[in-house]
């Protein structure tokens, strides 16, 4: 299992709480639980749908004189160099 920094997990429990706040909206009024099952659905797919659309919006190549990775994931020494041109 991957170790989460804290921001992502920060992230995910924000999603998690607008979520539970959506469907404990929805089924707080005299709907069927099934009702809010669809509302809290819906309010997952769309973000999901418009993030989907948006990569598509990005470039198909990196720009030149961006960060390169190292074998290991890390960018250690890719800002020295950005720095040392500017």
């Amino acid at each position: 299992m991957p170790s989460w920094s804290p921001l992502p997990q920060l992230s995910f429990s924000f999603g998690v709480a607008v979520i539970g706040i959506v469907f404990f909206d929805v089924i707080e009024v005299p709907h069927l639980p099934a009702d809010a099952l669809a509302v809290t659905a819906l309010a997952t797919h769309v973000p999901l749908a418009f993030s989907f659309v948006l990569a598509f919006r990005l470039p198909p190549r990196a720009r030149e004189g961006a960060a390169a990775h190292r074998a290991d994931g890390s960018t250690a020494g890719a800002l020295r160099a950005t720095v040392d041109r500017g």
